[in-house]
């Protein structure tokens, strides 16, 4: 993984392949001023009507209560997974573009990405018609952490939406998602694992074993992603990238032109979560030197 992208070269000998990739790749998805809305309607109706759907069809898989006993979380397991599969690509595709990092530290803050503005308006739709719904709705998900999680990032993302779209989104709401992706799962096979095992219906014991093993492997892999992607290269980006080119913004006459508090909202966002995660950070190696890898991650 690239943690820093750097300034491309301009060579003449890349041009060729430069134009290759431009015409194979499709343009990054983006969102403007006035499309904003709309996006985060769209995705928070999408996420709304999926739910609705795949609990009508959960259901009806009778004989497979991993599925069925809780179809409003095995639903929600799904959805969120698509969302943050999305955001990690949309958000990887921008952060590692060379063009993004053509221009100067200052255009990356004072300068509206379309990228980071689709994220956040996504991420704010789903989340204030679907996410925060659910967390309250479904008793898997009812913890005062999350709701209180899912609040803050709805307010990171109305910031970034609406507020201030800088470049930085790309990386804060978008690749750092790669982490959730096998977290998701886990949860879900950690479900699966449980009630099978305690189903009536007589659950094949190969069957448990089987929800057990894909639980430990997601564990172990959600572990590695949240030490390597949420432990280190969030910090590294926020030191090395993020605070020194922010800082000399805060105080600027061009940041006085209405972007000195939704910059100073960013910055204390970026703090807070890190230090947050620095400290689940210590939770989870206390807890795997305790217990070993494997297991049901403990709430």
């Amino acid at each position: 993984m690239v943690l820093f992208p750097r300034l491309p070269t301009h060579s003449p000998m890349r041009t060729p392949a430069s134009a290759t990739m431009a015409l194979v790749l499709p343009p990054i998805p983006t969102a403007t001023a006035d499309s904003v809305l709309a996006v985060a309607g769209v995705s928070g109706g999408i996420a709304v009507a999926l739910q609705l759907g795949l609990v009508a069809l959960l259901k009806q898989a009778k004989g497979k209560p991993w599925l069925s006993d809780a179809p409003g979380y095995v639903a929600h397991q799904l959805i969120a997974l698509v969302f943050m599969l999305i955001a990690t690509v949309v958000g990887t595709w921008a952060w590692l573009s060379p063009a993004a990092w053509a221009g100067s530290s200052a255009s990356r803050f004072l300068v509206d990405n379309g990228t980071t503005r689709f994220l956040a308006a996504m991420l704010f739709g789903e989340l204030i018609l679907w996410d925060l719904p659910c967390a309250i709705w479904i008793k898997q998900l009812r913890r005062p952490d999350s709701v209180i999680h899912h609040v803050a990032m709805a307010a990171v993302a109305f910031n970034a939406a609406w507020l201030a779209p800088i470049f930085y989104g790309a990386f804060y709401l978008g690749l750092v998602e790669m982490s959730t992706l096998p977290l998701n799962i886990h949860e879900y096979y950690a479900h699966a694992a449980k009630v099978a095992e305690q189903a009536s219906s007589g659950s094949s014991s190969a069957l448990v074993q089987r929800f057990k093993a894909l639980r430990d492997v997601f564990q172990a892999a959600s572990a590695a992603g949240f030490v390597m992607v949420r432990g280190v290269l969030f910090t590294a980006v926020s030191l090395r990238r993020f605070f020194p080119e922010v800082s000399p913004l805060l105080f600027s006459e061009v940041a006085g032109q209405g972007l000195r508090w939704p910059l100073l909202g960013h910055a204390v966002g970026v703090g807070t979560f890190n230090v947050l995660q620095l400290y689940w950070l210590g939770l989870l190696i206390q807890y795997t030197l305790a217990n070993g890898m494997g297991g049901e991650r403990p709430d």
